[in-house]
């Protein structure tokens, strides 16, 4: 499986593993980091479930014979309607269990701009959490290869609500499935994680376009992404990331924290994606 896009939940997850240094910012000990904790894992499994539908729609034996086995999971195609069944439970590759079905249905040519996919779940879990709600993908390729993910009422473990918009625009690597090293696209979008027991509210904007460069040592290039976290208790304001555009290839980026009476930005570096 080329795994392309899974540089929204990392750069996510590089920010929020920062947890120390925002402590440190703000002057408030252990913050309650749950709902963007579990956010990122709701993207991780959203963007997870992107990548198998795409791999299956560009498997060669599943369009010639109308069925097959990927990464453990019965997949088939009939009347543009994709199926992938990972039964009772089905580990994956990456060590996860996975139960129930995804079914996309494929309206227009995958490959060709204007086509639009709607994935569903049907008793669908990772590591039994539960997954509910649906994905929408749309071709709206010009001059690149370009497909924009839409979350609607996507419900991770009953705790947190996912609603976004992600567009992949890819400069190269798009037709070399089997190989990710040569992969160059960015990444823009916006969305919100809204916490299901409680009142608070993680907005997701990405500012600068995130650069993903396989080539690259440290993955990303370029990008920059604002935080705004509202409700009851929330532990900070903002919270912004900046992939410092001028460091080029090189590991540096910036985080900047708003705490509502005092603020602060520190640079540090991560260890590639």
């Amino acid at each position: 499986m080329k795994h392309l896009k899974f540089a929204f939940w990392a750069v996510l997850f590089v920010g929020f593993s920062s947890c120390e240094d925002l402590e440190q910012i703000c002057g408030v000990d252990n913050p309650d980091l749950s709902l963007a904790e579990n956010g990122v894992e709701a993207l991780g499994v959203m963007i997870n479930t992107y990548d198998r539908v795409d791999e299956a729609l560009r498997n060669s034996d599943l369009q010639n014979n109308g069925q097959t086995t990927i990464d453990n999971a019965s997949v088939t195609w009939s009347n543009n309607l994709l199926t992938i069944d990972f039964g009772n439970g089905t580990s994956g590759s990456d060590g996860k269990i996975r139960k129930g079905t995804i079914t996309a249905q494929v309206t227009g040519d995958y490959f060709q701009s204007g086509s639009t996919t709607t994935i569903s779940f049907n008793g669908f879990s990772v590591d039994d959490h539960s997954v509910k709600g649906g994905i929408s993908l749309s071709n709206s390729t010009q001059n690149m290869p370009t497909y924009t993910v839409s979350a609607t009422n996507f419900v991770f473990d009953d705790l947190v609500g996912l609603t976004n918009q992600m567009t992949f625009e890819w400069q190269a690597g798009f037709n070399t499935q089997s190989d990710d090293q040569d992969d160059i696209y960015s990444l823009s979008g916006n969305g919100n994680i809204d916490q299901l027991s409680g009142d608070q509210d993680l907005g997701l904007d990405i500012v600068i376009p995130i650069k993903y460069v396989r080539a690259c040592q440290w993955g990303v290039e370029e990008g920059a992404l604002n935080c705004a976290w509202t409700g009851t208790d929330a532990p900070f304001s903002s919270i912004d990331l900046d992939f410092i555009s001028s460091d080029g290839c090189n590991n540096l980026y910036q985080i900047g924290v708003d705490c509502g009476e005092t603020s602060g930005t520190i640079t540090k570096s991560f260890s590639g994606f």
